[in-house]
């Protein structure tokens, strides 16, 4: 299998303005909207994990320390520097930083190498028993449709239209992705489309 991606709301439990950091839970065993599960204990680390931003690993924004997994999640503590130089690394960070700041990114993705897992029993889903941690990145839109919605749900300004048109849209997509899903299973497992 390829990298795989997983997403959680960003609790930021603190953010540190002169330390530039942030204190959060990276993933949790929640099926996410690929039907997946990530088991937190099963994770391993290779070596050191960077902050990416938007999933693009040139666009290296910060260090992660994780603590220690466990049935409910991984924690982690990442640390955005304070690039005092002008230049393009300078700009990247401060849009990460700003970006958290003012809650634009509120979303985190983790991006991993599967070792051992399984198929879910009555779904197209897999459950990631045991995976290696490549990168901790800053995203937002989560796949976790929970997170979508508690997103809007702490939005301020909204109409109650606005509300339920972001909602009935949340829906809709909820339904269409588990096909998706499906069918890029089956044609993984060495389907092919009949014309």
């Amino acid at each position: 299998m390829d990298l795989k991606k997983a997403f959680s709301l960003l609790e930021v439990r603190e953010v540190g303005e002169e330390s530039r950091t942030i204190t959060g839970i990276a993933t949790t065993p929640k099926i996410d909207s690929y039907g997946d599960i990530v088991e937190p204990e099963g994770v391993q680390y290779r070596g050191p994990v960077n902050l990416f931003l938007y999933h693009d690993r040139t666009l290296p924004v910060g260090n992660v320390a994780f603590g220690k997994a466990t049935k409910s999640g991984i924690p982690f503590t990442a640390t955005i520097p304070d690039v005092t130089e002008e230049g393009t690394v300078r700009e990247r960070v401060n849009e990460a930083w700003h970006s958290l700041k003012y809650k634009l990114l509120q979303a985190v993705s983790i991006g991993f190498k599967p070792l051992e897992y399984t198929y879910l029993e009555d779904s197209y889903g897999i459950r990631f028993t045991s995976w290696e941690m490549l990168e901790l990145s800053l995203v937002g839109v989560p796949a976790n449709p929970d997170a979508v919605i508690q997103m809007v749900k702490s939005a301020t300004g909204m109409s109650d239209e606005l509300v339920r048109e972001i909602r009935a849209l949340d829906k809709s997509c909820r339904r269409s992705i588990p096909l998706l899903s499906a069918r890029d299973q089956h044609i993984q497992r060495g389907a092919v489309a009949l014309r």
